[in-house]
């Protein structure tokens, strides 16, 4: 087993540990309106990179309390790897980058189809071992939030498919599940394309 592999694992094995129980009825999860993408490249037309901004139906919750829970783009037409995420959970330092008081921090994510462990409700997996062999996967990509809106900017497309096409943003929460080994399961709970 390689490092990153042994860094997903761990990653995953922290998830269990702080898993919270948080009601996610709140409109922090739900989109108001299309997600908005600016491309922008060097002189020379290359080195492009892509910053998506989106608004929500309620103030994004900054305080750690509010459980794990984020938001992904998926770049690339039907690739589910090098997915960008802003995401925050609590009780878990697994990136540099990590914001102190609110947790926040972005990742490139490879998510999966459910396994076994993850079949009942959610929608997809992270997978762990993928995920942890991105070369963005502790990615320190600018984000912001205020009040009801939030953008991710300007990240290099060769970590994400090398696609300057947002095909969707995606609001999830994860539950950790201990089903013959740790899972990272993924409840999303809305869906936006620009």
């Amino acid at each position: 087993m390689n490092t990153k592999t042994i860094l997903a694992i761990s990653i995953a094995a922290a998830f269990m540990v702080s898993t919270m129980g948080v009601a996610y009825a709140a409109g922090h999860v739900f989109f108001d309106g299309n997600p908005v993408v600016e491309v922008k490249s060097n002189a020379k037309g290359t080195n492009e990179r892509i910053k998506v901004h989106f608004d929500v139906t309620a103030d994004i919750p900054v305080a750690k309390q509010a459980g794990a829970f984020g938001y992904g783009v998926f770049t690339g037409g039907e690739a589910t790897e090098n997915v960008l995420v802003l995401v925050t959970h609590p009780g878990l330092t697994d990136s540099d980058h990590q914001d102190e008081t609110s947790g926040f921090h972005t990742h490139v994510l490879d998510v999966k189809d459910t396994t076994g462990a993850c079949t009942n409700g959610f929608d997809a997996e992270v997978d762990l071992e993928g995920s942890g062999m991105n070369k963005g996967f502790d990615l320190d990509a600018d984000w912001e939030i205020d009040g009801k809106t939030a953008w991710i900017g300007f990240t290099p497309t060769k970590r994400l498919n090398d696609s300057t096409t947002v095909d969707a943003v995606v609001s999830f929460t994860i539950t950790a599940v201990d089903n013959g080994g740790l899972h990272l399961c993924m409840d999303i709970k809305d869906s936006a394309s620009p």
